[in-house]
């Protein structure tokens, strides 16, 4: 559950401030983020995702306030409550694929299980690129390994 009251940001040195609509969202529904380009879609998903701090207004997920919180305490929110395809993919390039799913579960203190890791490859179409360097995958190939996590 994602509950958003009176959400605002401005970032350092500069004018520009966005403002948020309240908004609810429960665990079994959806919520589509539009707007023009600069309009703030990204900076909401960072605010919500917890990656952008200092920000005006009450965040809860999960019933977790997230306004106010450490960064140490933010990382491990989104260990166990968040999950986040960036637009950007940030893999450890010596590292396969394989590696860095494994890699993604240590740093996020989860366990690390095998079967599933393959389970859901399979199903996304991916399992033939586990042992491979990210640097050599697709940009969907790619996309899919993050969802994958």
């Amino acid at each position: 559950m994602i509950v958003a009251s009176n959400i605002a940001y401005q970032y350092a040195n500069t004018q520009r401030r966005f403002e948020y609509p309240s908004f609810n969202c429960s665990p079994d529904s959806s919520l589509l983020i539009t707007g023009a380009s600069g309009a703030g879609k990204t900076t909401l998903l960072h605010i919500i995702a917890g990656l952008l701090v200092g920000f005006e207004g009450s965040l809860t997920i999960n019933g977790i306030a997230l306004q106010q919180q450490s960064a140490r305490f933010l990382d491990k929110v989104r260990a166990q409550h968040i999950g986040i395809v960036l637009q950007q993919h940030h893999f450890i390039a010596s590292l396969s694929v394989y590696d860095n799913l494994k890699m993604s579960c240590y740093l996020a203190t989860k366990p690390w299980d095998h079967a599933y890791t393959m389970h859901v490859c399979q199903q996304l179409g991916i399992h033939d690129c586990l042992y491979k360097l990210p640097a050599t995958l697709s940009v969907g190939e790619q996309q899919r390994v993050m969802q994958s996590l």
